[in-house]
């Protein structure tokens, strides 16, 4: 057949070895980049309604985490907080303004927590 040409093909190394999915969508931190944030880094708590059509979210953003321990973490703060979530781009949504519940959850944890803000944010 030589008047055909290839449209697509499923060969290739085009998804990640850790989570499986399309290097695209993969939300693994390489081991350096975990490296490179420090334990003692500030987890930082915000809310933010922008773009949400007036639905806010509590925010939790610097989590120098392992994806896994990311999830189980968001697992315990839906449970701690009563209400629904997601993880985007590495970072922890929570929605409504659970701020000082997260700060007083993860405190407990031994993470340093810093309220990110202002009030209505």
């Amino acid at each position: 057949m030589p008047n055909t040409r290839l449209v697509f093909s499923t060969e290739g190394d085009n998804r990640c070895k850790k989570c499986e999915r399309a290097l695209k969508k993969c939300q693994c931190l390489p081991i350096t980049e975990l490296e490179n944030k420090s334990n003692n880094s500030t987890i930082k708590v915000q809310y933010e309604r922008k773009g949400r059509k007036g639905n806010g979210v509590s925010i939790i953003k610097n989590l120098a985490l392992p994806i896994d321990e990311i999830k189980t973490l968001t697992k315990e703060l839906k449970v701690k907080c009563g209400s629904g979530g997601s993880i985007k781009n590495l970072q922890i949504e929570i929605q409504g303004d659970h701020r000082e519940k997260i700060k007083t959850f993860l405190e407990s944890k031994q993470y340093k927590v810093k309220i990110a803000g202002g009030k209505n944010s």
